[in-house]
């Protein structure tokens, strides 16, 4: 059984005045060339003006949400932890960069080493409050 579809059908039925009206445009649009430039122009301007001024989408336009009152009361205090948390971090890493500089490392110097790991670690797990 032979599979049926609209194309083949429609260029069967339409196929002869389908091929008429193209051998027609085409000899109109070889023959007065300006005149089919301009028509094309003149049906993109109405094209444009119509989808712009007169053409309604039906969306709304997108509503901005406003901001979250509560992350707003935390954030000042926020910021200057993580700021006075940064500032001891960076503090405690040059601490050990200069501990590690060393040639050899006393046994206080070890003991402050992992006091100041220990301190990094602390500032790492600490959680900030939301």
């Amino acid at each position: 059984m032979r599979k049926v579809t609209i194309g083949p059908e429609l260029k069967k039925e339409f196929g002869l005045l389908a091929r008429a009206l193209n051998e027609k445009a085409t000899r109109f649009i070889t023959a007065k060339p300006k005149l089919s430039y301009s028509a094309m122009l003149l049906l993109m301007c109405i094209s444009g003006i119509y989808v712009f001024l007169f053409l309604k989408t039906g969306h709304e336009p997108v509503r901005r949400k406003g901001p979250n009152v509560t992350v707003l009361a935390h954030s000042g205090s926020s910021v200057q932890d993580i700021y006075a948390k940064l500032k001891l971090t960076l503090y405690l890493q040059s601490s050990i960069k200069v501990l590690l500089a060393k040639d050899s490392l006393s046994h206080a110097d070890s003991l402050q080493l992992t006091a100041l790991l220990e301190q990094i670690e602390k500032i790492q797990h600490d959680k900030i409050p939301k």
